[in-house]
């Protein structure tokens, strides 16, 4: 797997802690390896590594659902371990990510939102919203997991 591990391009980034308390600025970005980028922003609700989450223009992330994805919002990959609401982290926007998927999620087709906070699948529901710009390079299997896929700046789409 290919999946960013590290920034390259700020003193005290660390991309898998949570703060109660905010460390850098809310939309700071930072470059990481492989064409990685990473944005900093507070959590509204409870969110794990790997969850897709919608961010707000004032940089607050919440995790992407069919019922509460605003069409345009960027999306990103939470790089936490775990975060509460109103703690701080960081949310990966490019690169390769690891990302949360529904069961049997096929490679290289269109993603959308699920009703499942946090999660997206290729399954095309009436109601779901296209993920634009995010990719799965290789299936998921039979169960719902957090695997490898390919960000560029992803916002949600049109609603199917």
């Amino acid at each position: 797997m290919t999946i960013a591990a590290y920034a390259t391009g700020g003193a005290g980034v660390k991309l898998n802690l949570n703060e109660a308390k905010a460390g850098h600025a809310l939309g700071q970005t930072v470059k990481g390896e492989g064409g990685a980028e990473f944005i900093y922003v507070q959590f509204a609700g409870a969110t794990i590594a790997g969850d897709l989450v919608h961010l707000s223009a004032n940089h607050v992330a919440t995790r992407l659902a069919t019922a509460s994805s605003p069409l345009g919002a960027r999306v990103g990959a939470a790089r936490v371990t775990s975060a509460a609401a109103n703690e701080y982290g960081w949310v990966q926007i490019a690169g390769q990510a690891p990302v949360n998927v529904a069961a049997s999620a096929a490679a290289n087709t269109r993603l959308n939102t699920t009703a499942t906070a946090g999660r997206a699948d290729d399954d095309g529901t009436t109601g779901a919203k296209v993920i634009n710009d995010m990719i799965l390079p290789a299936a998921n299997g039979g169960s719902a997991a957090v695997v490898e896929a390919t960000l560029s700046f992803p916002t949600v789409g049109a609603t199917l």
